[in-house]
């Protein structure tokens, strides 16, 4: 069973709604109202007698062709009870009004190029990202010399611990030469030697 044709602007809500404007808001509301019966057409066409069959799997074993009448009964009634709404709401709302408001916004838009003027998705992907893939030299240079930085700031310290041990190693040799130098004078006095070897000193 096809959707019945639509209604236009027959019903009395529409009816009213065109009534209370001038000719280029009754052509735009006409145009709505084409593209409102289009949707209202496919929304019952979406309720499959299958699926209906299961909610009433009995009723549709008993008397299947009793069930195909409800169920196209029941489509006509959504569909009309949906359009007598959206009718409502436009006649409520002032939509009329709304859809004008929305020429001046589209006139006063600045025009800017498409978001996609070439047409091939990836290269304009890659052109919007063009100025973005440019700051990542600065970055790299940036990351670049924070890298120099820390690794001078490492090698300093590597140098200055150097430093220490050379000073360390040659405080060591001193005192070691020191000593050294107090074993030598020890060992040559006469007085000192019987101490020495008693291992007093």
């Amino acid at each position: 069973m096809e959707s019945p044709p639509a209604e236009g602007a027959q019903g009395p809500q529409r009816m009213e709604a065109e009534a209370a404007v001038g000719a280029e808001e009754r052509e735009r509301l006409s145009e709505f109202w084409v593209a409102t019966d289009k949707l209202l057409e496919r929304i019952p066409a979406a309720l499959k007698l299958k699926h209906f069959a299961k909610s009433y799997p009995m009723v549709y074993a008993d008397n299947p062709e009793l069930l195909k009448k409800i169920h196209e009964n029941s489509k006509e009634h959504l569909r009309k009870a949906i359009k007598e709404e959206m009718d409502l709401i436009v006649l409520e709302e002032g939509l009329e009004k709304l859809l004008g408001s929305l020429d001046e916004l589209a006139k006063g838009a600045p025009v800017e190029p498409a978001w996609r003027p070439s047409g091939d998705p990836a290269s304009d992907v890659r052109a919007h990202l063009h100025k973005y893939l440019q700051q990542e030299p600065e970055f790299v240079r940036r990351s670049l010399q924070c890298c120099q930085r820390d690794t001078a700031a490492l090698a300093q310290r590597v140098l200055d611990g150097r430093q220490q041990i050379q000073a360390l190693q040659a405080n060591i040799a001193a005192k070691r030469a020191q000593w050294e130098e107090c074993y030598k004078i020890c060992q040559e006095a006469p007085c000192l030697q019987g101490a020495i070897s008693d291992g007093k000193i």
